[in-house]
């Protein structure tokens, strides 16, 4: 499975899998949209700012809120090309003003108008862009969790936004998994599952701690230095 990972500023985030879209860190229940090479399409974030969704026919550009890039494909485009797309997409087509029919033999010896200049993108290369970001790279001792950020839809749980983290169900358990990089590396882990009852770890969990996330859940937790 192929991931293209989008750019953004703040704590917004992003991927692609194949045909599938997952993106985070945006602003709860609001209104975006998905900028494509041949059409828009409406993006709604859920509770948490995030929101995963498929492009089964046309090829994701960027996301954008007001008609500014939020994030963006930097493999086709960077931060000032999709702006400028963003712009061209907003501006409204002129129309000609229909002529009077007593001024239709002088409209007709008037020379042609010319016609507005069409804005031509850089075609999709193969080739690494000059702006291009490093891909997120994954140390072996993190790797295992990799699949999880790319199956699971991101969800915020720590205070600290420059965590990462999803839930997921292993073995009928709820369980949450994160990961925190510096640079373009993962740098830090965590391993977390749902507490249920006593205050103790259960068997099996030494060296977990209690911890509480934002939603109010508790999980038993380990964060390990990759």
């Amino acid at each position: 499975m192929a991931y293209t990972r989008f750019s953004g500023s703040g704590p917004a985030f992003g991927w692609r899998a194949d045909t599938r879209i997952t993106v985070g860190g945006l602003r709860p229940h609001t209104d975006y949209t998905l900028e494509c090479e041949r059409d828009s399409y409406p993006l709604h974030t859920d509770a948490q700012g995030a929101w995963s969704g498929q492009v089964l026919h046309d090829t994701p550009l960027c996301v954008a809120l007001d008609g500014q890039p939020v994030l963006y494909d930097e493999s086709r485009v960077n931060a000032i090309s999709a702006a400028a797309m963003l712009a061209a997409r907003k501006a409204p087509r002129r129309q000609a003003p229909e002529a009077a029919p007593a001024d239709e033999a002088r409209e007709a010896d008037k020379p042609p108008e010319k016609k507005p200049e069409e804005v031509v993108y850089r075609q999709p290369s193969a080739a690494e862009p000059v702006d291009a970001l490093p891909a997120l790279s994954w140390p072996p001792a993190a790797e295992k969790l990799r699949p999880y950020f790319a199956e699971n839809q991101p969800v915020r749980l720590l205070e600290d936004l420059s965590w990462r983290t999803v839930r997921s169900q292993e073995g009928g358990v709820s369980c949450c998994f994160g990961y925190r990089a510096s640079g373009d590396r993962v740098s830090e882990v965590l391993y977390g599952v749902r507490a249920r009852g006593s205050m103790v770890p259960p068997r099996g969990l030494q060296g977990y701690g209690y911890e509480r996330m934002l939603d109010g859940s508790g999980y038993w937790t380990l964060r390990q230095r990759v």
